[in-house]
């Protein structure tokens, strides 16, 4: 449960059906080259990609290399940008 504010600014709590995974062997210390064999090496590979952290250009380069080589759809989203994920 996620308690956020509502358009006129009123508190209301929203139920969040979410799992979450622990990822071994990444770190937020990766470098590009890192990054990128990591998620090639992703089994099963991923649907969709999503690069949010660093420098804007370097985000959206990422993800368009991403993209590219694994020919899914990849996004390099702006800050408080919202995104369906299904």
């Amino acid at each position: 449960e996620l308690t956020v504010p509502d358009e006129e600014g009123k508190l209301i709590h929203k139920n969040i059906n979410m799992q979450v995974v622990t990822v071994e062997g990444f770190s937020g210390h990766s470098d590009r080259k890192q990054l990128i064999n990591f998620t090639q090496n992703i089994r099963p590979g991923p649907k969709k990609i999503f690069t949010m952290h660093g420098e804007e250009n370097k985000c959206e380069d990422l993800a368009r290399t991403l993209g590219n080589r694994l020919r899914v759809e990849a996004r390099a989203p702006m800050n408080l940008d919202s995104i369906r994920l299904k």
